[in-house]
């Protein structure tokens, strides 16, 4: 799922962070939006540890991109890490 600054913006904050609000927290996702740099967040519960999987806090340098190994689609940045599948050699490409 992507989800964009525009989307976020108007949901309750549930959870308040150092610079970031939570807007969407199920049991294995959490959905934030940053305060500072008006980006999205996405975390996955892994082995009982919050990971970061898709975007970050700066809105500007992040696109819808996709992986070219699995099809997985995210805010990122080109060649980054695919959140998805982990696979790491650029794969990521802006769309």
């Amino acid at each position: 799922m992507i989800y964009a600054p525009s989307e976020l913006k108007d949901k309750p904050t549930l959870h308040q962070g150092q610079c970031c609000d939570c807007k969407i927290d199920t049991r294995d996702m959490r959905v934030w939006l940053c305060r500072v740099g008006g980006g999205v967040t996405i975390e996955r519960l892994r082995d009982g540890a919050w990971v970061t999987v898709d975007g970050g806090c700066y809105n500007s340098e992040y696109h819808q991109c996709n992986c070219n190994k699995c099809g997985h689609i995210g805010w990122g940045v080109n060649g980054q890490r695919c959140g998805a599948c982990g696979f790491c050699d650029g794969t990521m490409k802006q769309i």
